[in-house]
């Protein structure tokens, strides 16, 4: 009987250690044990279970399945908060070589024998439901080399209960792949949902099944790298160069012979430890130990044999005076050579096995792509960018603001082959701009921003600066024959508002130059948060009213990604409310254009790219983050004091261990049973809960959390305050109506976080009325509902490119990123030949580029890709997505799209969910920094407090530099620096377009045509940013024709022809074919008046030429509301018509005497009054152009709301304009 329960003990022993397997990392005193429950074997599904111990005291440690971090299912284990003797177990997914994510879907259950044990030895059981699919892998339960990973973090415990807590980066991490097959078993227990396998193992069974199969991660890499270094030498190295040496010195055979066997030595060594490692890592079955053991014996056993054989023979043949050769001397020879190749060709092996065996290792994810094969991260050189990118978010999120404002505004140098000019924009241009801009916000929005003068203080910005980039050789061809370009893209260059420059974008903006044969301009804007909406708004418009003094405005076309595809649309949309002239058309790349983040996609999971999941934090400094809205409150009620003293100022910050302060250090404060209203939160919208802690101007934003109320107090976005991120302006996705704008092209990444805003915009641009704002918003910005019927629909070009990243021209060295360049150039092509009616060259790709897209597929050669001629639009839109090879496919139908049947009251409105994430990863951060928080925010409230007294009364946020201009030392001194970092990637960035030049110049000179021109004008329709409901739109059709007589192209509204999807198609009459076929810059144009500089200050008084025309002879007694109202064309354009086509009142002069010359009576008339300088007649091939009234002058706001004279589709009649209009 003894006997029989012995053999029972020692079989139950071996019956438990086989059906659990262990990962013992050497020299850290961690044991990870796995067990597979023999139903979740056999059924595929199910739970799987693991042990988590550590038995020194550890900050946190962690286990993970995959062979990498990137899409890793990791458990990370620490103390809990709640009590000292819990722990924490928090699933998470790993996205590249940053901090894991918290994982929400993961299913895991906290078993029993978990905890803390006497302060030092940490104890976690798992169960987990979710192990054997996520997103990002799955486990093979039949696999005897399963790819895991560990790390651990030393150092005080963590002590917290959240499942997001913030984890510092680890001090030791390894690998190891363990045998599942062997962890496998049917444990009585496992059948059980609470079941605990782990309850029937001692700590000796569990340290003794261990050592069975434990991997040290420390010595499996110094064995890894010794094995690689000594089979490198061997293969690459020792062999090819003792038989090279023999050729070379034929009297040292000797030498030689000693010199290989000392090889084979070595190749034998390096085999023995190879044959280790994959005993270890349960590996002999691979190909690649296989094929090093072949070789090895091969060269071992049949090489020294034909070498002596070989040896043997010469001799003999030597004395009996025959040849020296023989059939061992070949065999010896070629023998050889194969096994030395066939050793590197195993080689190759070797680093793909260490690279699915190394988590920081970008081979594993990239040599075991075959998911990936349908995304574009299946390139490399896309894969690897997108990593960089997040390594370098991660790691700037460790320093202050201004280090990544400094590092990205350091100086880069451009190509040889690109011509840089920077210019400063005069005074006038940003005067003008601050006029329009404060029209726009309107009295209610001036008090909200904090007043009018602050942000038009440039500080140590100085001047505004642009600059021109264009192709070096398209600058010298122009001077050469002295023309100029008619191709300019106002270019706004993203960066989240608060970084980035034109230096950091020259090398997209280059080859946007490039492949649209034109020039570029880019405005360096100030930057958030020391320079706060609108300033960066302000920079840009008075970019474009200056580019308006020099170019006509059918000749630019804006473009921007991120932040500034964004504002470009803001831009639009104050152009259109304030009579500027529009644009061609727009390109909006990854437009930003929801502050408020209210739309799904910022909450989900987004693998594909590179935008932190928590947003952009970083190290608290003196720019950000500001006091908090409590602060900012003492502040204010300081700064209406006559006096201040450094006491007062003292008294504003909080004092130590009390509320106040902990308050400053999380951002928000709870209230238990407070009631809020009813509904959705909006930023800026919602009333005060709180008088004695909540002012009444800007008010805190309120949002219900778990059954508490939780009032933000700190600023969310860098952009501008919380009470600001829901302004029109600001995110322009509540504009009351994005009609009547120019052309827009819209790209949209289908992996990027912002993808339902993009997708909500672009669809709100084309049908405005289908999706309004909330009633919240539009009882603040349009009560009456005007806006939201005035303009017709704006057409669209959306195109969503199938797991593309946010702004996927940043990687321009990459096939995705050129086929969207390819389409970019093709849309500004086609918007500049049909504003300007005439035919665009563009690049022809097909005949140059080192990428084309013809050849991906032959099987669909007759799918249209990227570049092709644009298709008619239907309801206003071309709705389209690009798959990784530039094919085009049609999206489905807008009711597929959940994202399109958002209820208005959500959007705009604050999503809790993100809010909850946002808030947890802050508080981490803050604690992480609470005592340089508190340090930086006391330096900051004293700042503000000397600030606040300088601006008449305004109230600038309280991140501005405005607002602490006036304490000493705040100004900071900038200073260029070159970023090596910066040049070296735009200089990879460059690369394709240096090849594409010399291929260019190769098509040229071999006489192959390399360009192409762009699609007709009219092709897609035509789009007007009038009312719906324009009074004259249709008046004086006659006149119309009339006017044409001079031979300009004009647009007859009633000549247009409706589609069956209702769309129209454009007219066009011309009493001149061949004018109309002409280019417009060699159509003729009458006299161009030279005026006398005039006050430019006194936009209202009217210039010579306007007096000259009310009070001339011969001139029409109608009344002359375009000289009064002055209201903008179309797009805000029109051409000079020839001087007898020149008519007044919208009547033709027909009092003009024979013999009189063909002059109208109107250039008569301001040719002979007082204050005309000069006359200039145009050449033949010269082109002139001008713009109507830009900011109505003379009219108010009201007045221009309720004016008769509405934007007409084109001008019947020409209009002379002042050099004030010409602003």
């Amino acid at each position: 009987m003894m006997l029989l329960l012995c053999w029972l003990c020692l079989f139950g022993a071996h019956f438990v250690a086989a059906q659990f397997q262990s990962i013992i990392p050497g020299g850290n005193d961690l044991t990870f044990t796995i067990h597979v429950p023999e139903t979740t074997a056999n059924s595929g599904k199910g739970p799987i279970f693991f042990q988590m111990n550590s038995t020194s005291p550890v900050k946190w440690f962690a286990l993970g399945q995959g062979t990498g971090m990137s899409g890793a299912n990791i458990f990370v284990v620490y103390t809990a908060g709640s009590s000292s003797d819990n722990v924490t177990v928090s699933p998470r997914l790993g996205k590249g070589h940053i901090e894991p994510e918290h994982n929400s879907d993961a299913d895991v259950s906290v078993l029993g024998g978990s905890g803390f044990f006497n302060q030092e030895r940490i104890t976690a059981n798992i169960r987990c439901d979710s192990c054997i699919s996520w997103d990002g892998g799955s486990l093979d339960l039949t696999s005897s080399s399963s790819p895991w990973i560990w790390a651990v973090k030393y150092g005080d415990p963590l002590s917290t209960d959240s499942v997001s807590a913030e984890l510092t980066e680890h001090d030791d991490k390894g690998t190891a792949t363990v045998n599942l097959k062997k962890a496998t078993g049917a444990l009585s227990t496992s059948s059980d949902s609470s079941a605990n396998p782990f309850a029937v193992l001692s700590s000796a069974t569990v340290t003794s099944a261990e050592t069975e199969d434990s991997v040290d991660g420390k010595s499996l890499k110094k064995r890894q790298l010794a094995h690689a270094i000594v089979m490198i030498l061997v293969f690459v190295i020792f062999l090819p160069f003792g038989a090279m040496a023999l050729y070379v010195f034929p009297s040292t055979i000797m030498t030689h012979a000693v010199l290989q066997l000392v090889n084979l030595v070595l190749a034998i060594a390096g085999m023995a430890l190879g044959i280790t490692m994959a005993q270890d890592l349960d590996l002999m079955h691979n190909h690649h130990p296989i094929i090093g053991m072949i070789v090895v014996a091969g060269l071992v056993v049949f090489q020294p044999a034909m070498g002596l054989l070989q040896h043997r023979h010469f001799r003999k043949s030597v004395g009996d005076g025959s040849s020296g050769k023989g059939i061992f001397a070949y065999l010896h020879r070629w023998f050889g050579r194969a096994m030395i190749v066939l050793g590197i060709i195993n080689m190759g092996f070797g680093f793909q096995l260490t690279g699915f065996q190394d988590p920081y290792s970008p081979r594993g994810a990239y040599l075991h792509r075959k998911s990936l094969h349908d995304k574009p991260s299946v390139h490399i050189t896309y894969d690897e960018g997108i990593q960089i990118t997040r390594q370098f978010l991660y790691y700037a999120s460790k320093h202050p603001v201004e280090d990544i404002q400094a590092f990205t505004s350091q100086w880069v140098p451009s190509p040889h082959w690109v011509r840089t000019e920077t210019v400063i924009i005069p005074d006038d241009e940003l005067s003008t701009a601050g006029k329009a801009i404060s029209k726009q916000l309107g009295p209610k929005g001036i008090k909200r921003v904090g007043g009018e003068e602050w942000w038009q203080w440039r500080g140590p910005s100085e001047d505004l600066k642009g600059e021109w980039i264009e192709m070096r050789n398209h600058y010298n061809e122009n001077k050469k024959s002295n023309a100029r370009s008619n191709r300019i893209m106002l270019y706004i260059h993203g960066g989240a508002y608060f970084f980035g420059s034109v230096d950091t974008h020259r090398y997209m903006m280059q080859r946007h130059a490039r492949k649209l044969n034109g020039r570029v301009f880019a405005p360096e804007y100030r930057l958030a948060p020391q320079f706060p909406f609108p300033c960066a708004l302000q920079d840009c418009l008075a970019s474009y009213l200056w580019l308006l003094k020099h170019y006509d405005s059918k000749e630019i076309i804006i473009a921007g990604d991120s932040a500034g595809g964004g504002m470009a649309l803001s831009l639009m949309v104050i152009m259109r409310d304030q009579g500027i002239p529009l644009p061609a058309g727009a390109i909006l790349i990854s437009p930003w254009v929801d502050l408020t983040h209210s739309m799904p996609s910022i909450v989900a999971d987004n693998p594909g790219d590179y935008i932190p999941p928590y947003g952009f934090r970083h190290k608290p400094s003196t720019a950000w983050p500001p006091p908090n809205a409590d602060e900012i409150l003492k502040i204010k009620q300081l700064s209406h004091q006559p006096t201040l003293t450094a006491k007062d100022v003292d008294k504003t910050v909080p004092a130590p261990n009390s509320n106040a302060e902990e308050t400053a250090v999380h951002g928000y404060t709870l209230h238990e049973k407070k009631a809020i209203a009813p509904g959705h939160a909006y930023p800026g919208m919602q009333q005060s809960t709180d008088p004695n802690t909540v002012h009444a101007e800007p008010d805190n934003i309120h949002i219900e959390l778990e059954g508490k109320t939780v009032e933000l107090k700190d600023q969310i976005q860098m952009y501008t305050t919380n009470q600001l991120i829901s302004h029109p302006l600001v995110s322009p996705i509540l504009q009351p109506s994005l009609g009547g704008l120019p052309p827009l092209q819209i790209l949209s990444g289908g992996g990027e976080m912002l993808r339902d805003e993009q997708f909500y915009i672009a669809h709100k641009a084309a049908n405005p009325t289908a999706y309004p704002p909330s009633d919240v918003y539009l009882d603040e910005f349009d009560p009456d509902r005007e806006i939201l019927n005035k303009y017709e629909p704006t057409y669209v070009q959306f195109q969503v490119w199938e797991n593309l990243c946010h702004v996927a021209p940043t990687f321009s060295f990459t096939r995705p990123a050129k086929y969207m360049f390819r389409v970019i150039s093709q849309f500004g092509s086609w918007a500049l030949a049909r504003a300007q009616n005439a035919e665009v060259e563009i690049v022809d790709e097909s005949q140059i580029s080192p990428v084309s897209s013809s050849g991906s597929d032959g099987s669909s050669s007759s799918r249209p890709r990227d570049g092709d001629p644009l298709p008619a639009f239907s309801h206003h839109m071309l709705r389209e997505r690009v798959d990784k090879r530039g094919r085009t496919y049609p999206l489905d139908p807008p009711s597929s799209y959940p994202i399109l049947d958002t209820p208005p009251d959500k959007v705009g409105a604050i999503n809790p969910q993100l809010i909850s994430k946002w808030l947890a990863k802050k508080h981490e951060w803050d604690m992480k920094f609470s005592k340089e928080k508190l340090r930086v925010q006391g330096r900051r409230i004293k700042e503000m407090a000397h600030g606040l007294q300088d601006f008449n009364g305004e109230c600038p946020p309280p991140s501005s530099l405005a607002a602490r201009r006036a304490a000493p030392g705040v100004l900071p001194k900038r200073h260029a620096k070159k970023n090596y970092g910066l040049m070296l990637w735009s200089g990879w960035g460059s690369k394709h377009d240096e090849r594409t030049l010399e291929k260019e110049k190769q098509a040229q000179q071999s006489g192959r045509r390399s360009t192409r021109t762009s699609v007709d004008a009219g092709q897609a329709g035509s789009y007007s940013s009038t009312p719906a409901k324009n009074k004259d739109a249709h008046a004086n059709k006659a006149s119309q024709a009339t006017a044409a007589g001079a031979g300009v192209v004009t647009w007859d509204t009633a000549s247009q022809q409706k589609q069956p999807n209702g769309d129209f198609t454009p007219g066009r009459i011309s009493s001149d074919p061949e004018a109309a076929s002409r280019p417009i810059s060699q159509k003729s144009g009458g006299p161009i008046l030279i005026l006398p500089e005039v006050d430019n200050h006194k936009l209202q008084d009217d210039s010579a030429s306007t007096r000259a025309l009310f009070h001339a002879a011969m001139t029409s007694n109608a009344s002359l509301p375009y000289l009064n109202g002055r209201p903008s064309s179309v797009a805000g354009r029109s051409e000079f018509l020839s001087d007898d086509a020149s008519t007044i009142g919208g009547e033709k002069d027909v009092g003009i005497p024979n013999g009189v010359t063909p002059d109208a009576a109107s250039t008569r008339a301001v040719r002979n009054v007082r204050g005309i300088s000069n006359v200039v007649i145009p050449n033949e091939d010269g082109r002139f152009s001008t713009e109507t009234s830009s900011l109505r002058p003379g009219l108010s706001i009201d007045e221009a709301r309720n004016s008769t004279s509405h934007r007409p589709e084109m001008p019947d009649r020409e209009v002379f304009k002042t050099a004030d209009e010409q602003l």
